[in-house]
């Protein structure tokens, strides 16, 4: 009897240790699109989110666009950089999250202009809960990285 349970044990951890574990499915799927259809879908996704009206939607798919391409500008940069095996120093990194927030200052007062008081709101709180979704997996991340150490 404790034979089979063993062997029951081990056949049930081998099988689901041997299939394929995807880290992100909802990122595997987006990358099979476009750069036109993420941005597409993610304003049809903010449209249903805010209620946006038309000429929200025309607005708003500008600052996509523009924040998309400045984002596939800055990962192939820093690419680049990574295959020459250059890291940046301590005064390239600060002036990069200089940048970054600069932006997002920025975007964030384009998008008080186009939304009124209570889609704004609402968009921040998307923002923030976001934002803890994003320090939780970077916390998973290290905690995963600093245990197979």
């Amino acid at each position: 009897m404790k034979k089979l349970i063993v062997i029951a044990v081990l056949t049930i951890g081998l099988s689901t240790f041997a299939q394929k574990s995807a880290k992100n499915p909802r990122k595997e799927n987006l990358e099979q699109f476009t750069p036109q259809q993420r941005n597409e879908l993610r304003l049809k996704s903010l449209t249903l989110d805010l209620g946006l009206n038309a000429v929200q939607q025309k607005e708003i798919g500008k600052i996509i666009t523009e924040m998309e391409a400045k984002k596939e500008a800055f990962q192939k940069e820093r690419l680049a950089k990574k295959e020459v095996g250059t890291k940046p120093t301590n005064d390239e990194l600060f002036a990069m999250r200089i940048k970054l927030l600069d932006e997002k200052i920025a975007t964030k007062e384009r998008l008080k202009k186009i939304l009124d008081a209570k889609q704004f709101e609402k968009w921040e709180q998307m923002q923030s809960k976001r934002m803890e979704k994003n320090r939780k997996n970077a916390k998973k991340k290290t905690d995963r990285g600093s245990a197979e150490k």
